[in-house]
């Protein structure tokens, strides 16, 4: 069921307010709407897919304050032990599988961030859109746990 236009305005405000902050002007804003979920408009999204735009300019640093709180609501904390992957980020499929065998390991998917952001000057490992620094992260991955005697196809 699509929610009303109604239901969808506080959404749609907060993606501003997270635009002025970020100072992303409309060429970047629909590219990024276009790279991630194949679509021009914000109209077009679905709820769960406006909470994911949100959460994804959160990470890119924006701010947003709770309506009678002192404290701002700023991006929270990744955990440690879980990474979500939703079905329509690019890769999808390929990159639960790197996070599963990051997680064999025994890293930390914070730490996963970290590297992509040094390697392939991406903020999140969620951002790694580009197929060959996927082949590049994943034959690294898979060579780690080969040696750490992790079976990478029980994965």
């Amino acid at each position: 069921m699509r929610m009303s236009v109604n239901e969808r305005l506080p959404y749609y405000a907060k993606i501003a307010i997270a635009r002025k902050q970020l100072a992303m002007d409309e060429v970047a804003y629909r590219a990024l709407l276009e790279n991630t979920f194949g679509k021009s408009s914000a109209k077009d999204l679905s709820i769960n897919q406006l909470k994911y735009l949100m959460r994804l300019l959160e990470q890119k640093g924006a701010v947003f304050v709770s309506a009678g709180k002192e404290k701002s609501v700023t991006t929270r904390r990744r955990d440690k032990e879980f990474y979500e992957i939703p079905d329509y980020v690019p890769h999808a499929r390929q990159k639960r599988y790197l996070a599963a065998l990051w997680k064999r390991m025994g890293y930390a998917m914070t730490s996963l961030d970290r590297r992509c952001s040094r390697q392939f000057k991406v903020d999140a490992f969620i951002w790694l859109d580009e197929a060959s620094d996927l082949q590049t992260l994943g034959r690294d991955i898979v060579r780690r746990a080969n040696r750490k005697g992790i079976d990478t196809d029980a994965v």
